[in-house]
């Protein structure tokens, strides 16, 4: 059964400023087909 979730552990800081619809940035573990195109707003804190 494949997780529902996907993350990335340990990423680099600035991707998280390129980070969008034209950019997805991809699991790399987890659920792989998931990608995200924003940041959390929690994160974001």
């Amino acid at each position: 059964m494949e997780p529902e979730w996907g993350w990335i552990p340990d990423p680099d800081p600035l991707v998280w400023i390129r980070i969008s619809e034209s950019y997805r940035l991809y699991a790399t573990e987890g659920n792989t087909a998931r990608y995200a195109v924003r940041r959390c707003s929690e994160c974001d804190s």
